[in-house]
C-alpha cells in the first residue's frame, strides 16, 4: 500500500513551448504526436528556419564579443548554417538565395542593434504549476536606444506561427527570463525575416 506521502507526490513534467502549444490547441494531436510518436510528413524546406536562426545567433554571439558583422558576410553565414536535406536542387537554391537576402537585410537594417545584444539563444525555464516546467530558448535579448530591455523572437516567415500563439510564447519567455535573471523585460518583439 502507498503511504499518504507517496499518494500526494507530484510528478515532474517538462514541456517545450511547442509541446505546450499543441496541448492547448488540440489535446488529441498532442497525444498522437508526443505520447504515441506520430508525426506529420517532413516538409521539403525543413531546415530553412533553423538555418536563419543559427546564422543570426552567430552574428549576435560575435557581437557580444565586439565583432559587429555586416551584410557582406551574409553568404558565408548562410553557407555555414543552412542545411535543407529534403529540398530538391531548385528549391535548395531558392532557399539559399532567400536566406542570404534575409540575413543581409537583417544585418543592414539592424546594424545599430547588434552592439546592444544582451543574450543570444538564451535557455529559460518557466515553472507554470507544481511539477510542470516549460523549457524554451529566447532568440535574442537586446537593449533599445531607450535602455529598455526587449525579448525578440525571429520567424523565418510571417506564416511560421499564428500571431496570437507567438505573443503567448513571448509572454512565457518573458516570465522565464525574469525567473532566470531577476530582470523584467520591457517589451516583446516578433521579427519576421521575410
Amino acid at each position: 500500500t502507498l503511504t499518504p506521502q507517496a499518494k500526494r507526490e507530484i510528478p515532474t513534467v517538462t514541456l517545450s513551448f511547442s509541446e505546450l502549444k499543441f496541448l492547448f490547441e488540440c489535446p488529441y494531436q498532442f497525444k498522437l504526436r508526443f505520447l504515441y510518436g506520430f508525426n506529420p510528413p517532413l516538409p521539403e524546406a525543413l531546415g530553412y528556419g533553423k538555418g536563419l536562426h543559427d546564422a543570426l545567433a552567430e552574428a549576435h554571439k560575435r557581437a557580444l564579443d565586439g565583432d559587429l558583422l555586416t551584410a557582406g558576410v551574409a553568404e558565408e553565414l548562410v553557407t555555414r548554417h543552412l542545411h535543407a536535406p529534403y529540398a530538391y536542387p531548385d528549391l535548395k537554391e531558392a532557399l539559399r538565395g532567400a536566406a542570404v537576402k534575409a540575413v543581409a537585410r537583417y544585418l543592414t537594417d539592424h546594424a545599430d542593434d547588434l552592439e546592444r545584444t544582451v543574450h543570444s539563444e538564451r535557455q529559460i525555464q518557466v515553472h507554470v504549476a507544481p511539477g510542470i516546467t516549460v523549457d524554451g530558448r529566447i532568440d535574442l535579448v537586446r537593449r533599445l536606444e531607450t535602455d529598455e530591455l526587449a525579448i525578440v523572437d525571429f520567424k523565418s516567415t510571417a506564416r511560421a506561427q499564428d500571431e496570437e500563439v507567438t505573443r503567448d510564447q513571448l509572454h512565457v519567455y518573458a516570465v522565464g527570463y525574469e525567473e532566470l535573471t531577476g530582470e523584467r523585460a520591457d517589451l516583446i518583439e516578433v521579427l519576421n525575416l521575410d
